[in-house]
């Protein structure tokens, strides 16, 4: 059940512009194990659901990249991250 008191969710570049500005251009890395791509927060998404990423590494790391998204996306939810998880 939902309570009265729960604030409002709003998306961060509404809320807060400049905050959103600037997270997505805060420098990450990839967290599959092998992978070495870096870039900006607002890429990561697209590289992470990019069909040609991690195919280069070989077939063995599927299971791997799967099980590896599967912890980041767990790890965002537990930070109540929802529409990120």
């Amino acid at each position: 059940s939902t309570t009265d008191s729960a604030p409002p969710c709003v998306d961060l570049r509404v809320g807060n512009p400049l905050a959103a500005r600037i997270l997505s251009r805060v420098q990450v890395r990839c967290a599959l194990d092998g992978c070495g791509w870096t870039g900006d927060y607002s890429e990561l998404s697209a590289h992470l659901t990019a069909s040609d990423s991690h195919h280069s590494r070989g077939g063995a790391s599927s299971s791997n990249d799967a099980e590896a998204i599967k912890v980041q996306g767990n790890a965002r939810f537990a930070a109540r991250s929802f529409q990120e998880a």
